[in-house]
C-alpha cells in the first residue's frame, strides 16, 4: 500500500512541478538541456532570439536558479526533462 501512495504522491508532484513552466518554456528547457544556444532555439521554435531570452529568464526564475546549467539540473531533479537513454 505504501508504494501505491508513494507513486501517487510522485505523480501529483510531477504534475505540480510541470505547472511551474508553460508548455513553450518546457520546449525551450528541453533545447537548453541539449546544449543549444538561444539563436539555435529561436530558429528551431520559429521565435525571435529576444523571445527565447524572455523564456530563459522566466525558466530561471521559476526554478530559482541563476544559470542554464542550474536550470537543467533542477529540471532533472523535478522530472521536467526527458531522460536520455
Amino acid at each position: 500500500m505504501e508504494k501505491k501512495n508513494s507513486k501517487q504522491e510522485n505523480e501529483k508532484e510531477d504534475k505540480n512541478n510541470a505547472s511551474l513552466l508553460t508548455p513553450r518554456q518546457l520546449n525551450v528547457l528541453e533545447l537548453i538541456a541539449e546544449g543549444k544556444s538561444n539563436k539555435v532555439i529561436a530558429g528551431e521554435l520559429d521565435l525571435s532570439e529576444g523571445t527565447v531570452k524572455l523564456h530563459v529568464t522566466a525558466i530561471l526564475k521559476a526554478l530559482n536558479v541563476t544559470n542554464r546549467t542550474g536550470a537543467v539540473i533542477e529540471a532533472s531533479k523535478l522530472g521536467l526533462t526527458k531522460q536520455k537513454e
